[in-house]
């Protein structure tokens, strides 16, 4: 499992809300904007955990978490 795919694992279980937010968003946006939103989120979520990423990672993180709801 990747690391987006666990992040969105738990993102799923923990705030279902926001898993049918991100997953409804990612059918409107496109890769780049979907990633721009929701890299602070991701970011949040993360450091919640305990886990610090660069906004570069957190963008990165988002847009590979777009294409795995596009599945």
């Amino acid at each position: 499992m990747t690391e987006a795919q666990s992040i969105l694992n738990d993102i799923m279980h923990i705030d279902r809300s926001l898993y049918l937010e991100m997953r409804h968003l990612s059918s409107r946006y496109g890769p780049e904007d979907f990633s721009s939103d929701f890299a602070n989120i991701i970011g949040n979520f993360m450091l919640s955990a305990g886990q610090h990423r660069m906004p570069e990672e957190c963008r990165k993180m988002a847009l590979d978490i777009w294409h795995l709801l596009r599945r």
